[in-house]
């Protein structure tokens, strides 16, 4: 400990502190100079509103009810990003995603950074606890949900001792207010050793044995759930009764297939999912937890097919969806998020609210058209709602529903944006146009178009719709 004799209050700074105290605002207190009061009043407004505004947005408690996560106990859509390299967190990256309507970061506690900094070592220990805590202490303050992975398949080695870094983990962050816990990443899959429901129901107990009230779920991929890319509705039924009524998860975390209409399938997708859960007795949130990201598996999304991606999943009635990006994998050292964000990728953290819930959005541009169809689960012969926004203004705008996979110019029903068979006066940025689908059940998709193909024309987004018996 510190001698207090030597950080004795000098008796002229205990003046000068008695004077501040008594003038307020109107004078300051930096090494004994005064400070120009209108400075000192902005400054101390400025302070009073950032801390009215923190604790508007300060989370207090987080929570699942029915398929809605809820925060300070109103129903809440989580927009997130991946942010595996939690070790090297920094404030301004929390302050920027509050800024941004962003209220759920994805942390990795197994080793993930190039470095090999991790909060957990391979024996289930939790390392640097402080920084952790720290971490989710300062996300929760900006209202910001922690998306906390235990363990992983690909970490290397893999965790000798699974029980005591779950044990560990929820030990450790029990009493915080805004956590989640994905118990294993893709359990089903690479080398299998997380693939039994049976374990990861034991690893469930051991979790709820130190926190009764926590929010678990764990994560797959690969065909676990779905069995076919191109048919939401082929799903395993058995894999998903397994997530929910053997490992008992709060909340289903797909990790969808990433093909090239991934962005297109999503509502359907969510729906499906939704409707296989339902069946098996449990209504619980869907999280889509890691989509496509850029620069991967072949793909490399533009920021119009992120946009639709979660506005789908949005509509669809899905609880919550992540930008998966690489962005977050290394923030070692001065790396940032921000930093590490290539400009579409940034163009999408910065629209990410907007296209959920509208307002500020970016400008029309192909790249940023957003198109959703309701229902997306539909009877042969129903008539579907075509909502589109952010298109160019073009007379000859027009949308169509057509086979899944078939040529991109191919089509069964169509109509102009003012809802009939002829162009309308002026072009329209936004619509919502009704088409009847056909008799036939299938896969489907509605797709809009910025003009005719001999007019140079080309499509500008899809999205996916089945028809059930």
């Amino acid at each position: 400990m510190r001698n207090r004799s030597n950080t004795a209050f000098p008796f002229r700074c205990w003046v000068q502190t008695m004077v501040c105290l008594l003038v307020g605002l109107l004078a300051g207190c930096t090494g004994g100079d005064a400070t120009p009061p209108e400075k000192t009043a902005t400054s101390a407004l400025a302070s009073a509103q950032a801390l009215s505004s923190a604790q508007a947005l300060s989370i207090r408690s987080f929570g699942v009810s029915g398929d809605r996560f809820t925060i300070n106990g109103t129903p809440t859509f989580l927009i997130g990003v991946s942010y595996f390299d939690a070790t090297g967190w920094k404030t301004s990256d929390l302050d920027g995603f509050a800024s941004r309507g962003i209220n759920l970061i994805r942390i990795w506690l197994e080793d993930w950074s190039p470095g090999g900094n991790r909060f957990l070592d391979p024996d289930g220990n939790i390392v640097d606890a402080s920084s952790l805590v720290n971490l989710v202490r300062a996300a929760a303050a900006r209202g910001i949900v922690v998306d906390a992975t235990i363990l992983d398949w690909e970490s290397a080695p893999v965790s000798r001792n699974p029980h005591a870094a779950v044990g560990n983990a929820v030990d450790l962050l029990k009493n915080e207010p805004n956590v989640l816990f994905d118990l294993a990443n893709e359990h089903n899959y690479g080398s299998g050793v997380y693939a039994s429901h049976g374990l990861m129901r034991g690893l469930a107990d051991i979790a709820r044995s130190r926190n009764p009230g926590v929010i678990l779920t764990v994560s797959e991929c690969c065909g676990h759930y779905s069995q076919d890319a191109s048919n939401p509705n082929a799903l395993d039924v058995g894999n998903v009764d397994g997530e929910l009524n053997v490992v008992g998860v709060d909340l289903l975390a797909p990790h969808f297939w990433r093909d090239p209409l991934w962005y297109a399938r999503t509502g359907a997708r969510v729906s499906a999912l939704k409707a296989t859960a339902a069946s098996l007795g449990r209504n619980v949130p869907v999280y889509l937890q890691e989509d496509a990201r850029r620069r991967h598996t072949g793909l490399n999304p533009s920021r119009g097919e992120f946009f639709q991606a979660v506005t789908e999943a949005y509509q669809a009635g899905a609880a919550g969806w992540v930008f998966h990006t690489d962005a977050g994998f290394d923030l070692q050292g001065t790396r940032t998020f921000f930093g590490n964000l290539d400009s579409e990728e940034l163009a999408v953290v910065d629209g990410l609210a907007s296209a959920v819930f509208g307002g500020g959005q970016p400008a029309p541009t192909p790249g940023s058209v957003a198109l959703t169809v309701s229902p997306q689960s539909a009877s042969p012969g129903q008539d579907v709602s075509i909502s589109v926004s952010n298109v160019p203004a073009n007379p000859q705008a027009w949308v169509a529903v057509s086979p899944s996979g078939s040529g991109d110019w191919s089509w069964l029903d169509w109509r102009y944006l003012n809802g009939q068979q002829y162009e309308p006066s002026s072009g329209l940025t936004a619509a919502t146009v009704t088409l009847t689908l056909p008799s036939s059940p299938g896969n489907y998709e509605v797709r809009l178009y910025d003009r005719n193909s001999s007019a140079g024309g080309q499509l500008l987004a899809r999205s996916g719709v089945t028809i059930v018996p």
